[in-house]
């Protein structure tokens, strides 16, 4: 059987795509929409997860005033990836 590499652990600053819902209470819910990015703000240790941390995240828009607050999200419900300016011809 192949064995799956271990994904990188983010620190504050990353930036990542949300790529799944995540778990609230049992429950899967979309707290950001699927292809949002986003900027990892904060960091959490917990022991009972995937790579010992969850990370609270904010959309990069920060124009959009309703995201105040970090939502959370497990390591394998992120990608983490940058963006790159492309000039209009």
């Amino acid at each position: 059987m192949k064995k799956t590499p271990k994904a990188k652990k983010l620190k504050k600053g990353d930036q990542v795509k949300v790529i799944a819902k995540t778990d609230c209470g049992g429950i899967k819910k979309e707290l950001f929409p699927i292809g949002t990015i986003c900027k990892v703000v904060e960091l959490c240790k917990a022991e009972t997860f995937s790579d010992g941390f969850y990370y609270g995240v904010i959309p990069l828009d920060e124009s959009d005033t309703s995201y105040n607050s970090p939502f959370y999200y497990l390591r394998e419900e992120l990608e983490l990836g940058e963006l790159k300016w492309i000039p209009t011809k």
